[in-house]
């Protein structure tokens, strides 16, 4: 998506999963395909091909990926699709970015974005690396909000909106910059699809020159990118360039690069153990350059609970445990992601939370 203009919005909110949330920013958009989407309650939505929608079982789901019968979730719970229609038309479209959260309904419709690599660098900060991140997706300070919530184990909508929560919030924030040999986070915001790793460079050069030792990069995300010099309009060509160009940049810093993208169609209604890098979306560039790559998805089969986030390792350059499947345990209300050796901690953390923890197949 590349933003044409972007507004200012000031006494306005739009209804979430958690209520009434400010809307921060209104977003123009240059040109992109028009997708229609009849639901069986007669709802319609018309949106961008690469507009995404959550599914019943927490999937995100691009509206051009979406099947007659899929289950998406609505106000009222959930909502089946009717009907799909490619208008084959053109258009400028808005999007809204909304003050500490990600969630919003689009015609009583639920949509969604990712939340991984603000774990991941999170995790690497405490273990005393120095991690930055370049976001072409959101504002620096929405990635920062989602770091609060992450280090706090507070709802991320709550903690701004009472002196209860913020003095939490403040406590856990001292804590932490009392943290014995933490690392130090960077973020740093770029126009959507607009920069490319000639404005990483310069970036990652500053932070060099003022005595910052940068142990890893993650890149939100890489398919927002542009390649640094011209190319042809040819997707793969493209995508595998921007892949070649963020490698090359990972060796001249000494540090690994870390981006996500999408599965293509076949991939979202592939069982998750057959899902491999095949499945990628829009270039097979990313994985051929990839020296690592991981898919994350849900199987009901191999899940205990909702919240669940089962990962494959699905590339490796040094070998080993390609295949291999593990779990995440993610926390609704925090954002906060725990590995399989934490499930106590996740149970815990909900008191602070208040966040649910339902049993896989309890709703169903």
């Amino acid at each position: 998506m590349e933003i044409k203009e972007r507004y200012k919005v000031n006494n306005y909110s739009v209804l979430s999963d958690n209520g009434w949330i400010p809307i921060k920013y209104c977003i123009k958009t240059e040109k992109i395909r028009k997708y229609l989407i009849l639901f069986e309650s007669s709802i319609e939505i018309e949106c961008a091909d690469d507009h995404k929608l959550m599914s019943i079982d927490n999937r995100e789901v691009f509206a051009k990926d979406i099947n007659i019968g899929d289950k998406i979730k609505s106000f009222d719970g959930y909502d089946i699709v009717f009907d799909v229609f490619d208008t084959e038309e053109e258009i400028e479209m808005y999007d809204l970015s909304l003050e500490n959260h990600y969630l919003y309904y689009t015609n009583n419709i639920l949509s969604h974005n990712s939340n991984t690599m603000a774990n991941f660098a999170a995790r690497q900060v405490l273990n005393g690396h120095n991690a930055v991140v370049l976001t072409l997706e959101m504002s620096q300070d929405a990635f920062a909000q989602r770091f609060d919530a992450i280090y706090s184990k507070l709802d991320i909508n709550r903690i701004y909106l009472s002196t209860t929560y913020k003095n939490s919030l403040y406590r856990s924030l001292r804590e932490l910059k009392a943290y014995e040999n933490r690392g130090e986070l960077f973020i740093k915001q770029y126009p959507t699809g607009d920069a490319s790793v000639l404005d990483f460079r310069i970036y990652l050069r500053e932070l060099v020159l003022r005595g910052i030792n940068i142990d890893i990069v993650y890149v939100d995300y890489i398919n927002l990118m542009k390649a640094a010099y011209k190319l042809d309009n040819n997707m793969y060509s493209a995508i595998k360039r921007i892949s070649e160009e963020l490698r090359a940049l990972s060796f001249e810093f000494k540090c690994p690069f870390v981006s996500v993208s999408q599965l293509n169609r076949e991939g979202f209604y592939t069982q998750f153990s057959e899902v491999d890098f095949n499945h990628v979306a829009e270039s097979m560039g990313i994985p051929a350059t990839a020296d690592f790559m991981a898919i994350l998805g849900t199987d009901e089969n191999q899940m205990s609970y909702e919240s669940e986030i089962l990962y494959k390792i699905t590339k490796s350059r040094i070998g080993g445990r390609v295949g291999h499947i593990e779990r995440f345990y993610l926390d609704k209300r925090s954002l906060k992601m725990y590995d399989g050796s934490e499930l106590d901690e996740w149970i815990e953390d909900a008191t602070i939370s208040g966040d649910d923890r339902t049993p896989s197949g309890e709703n169903n």
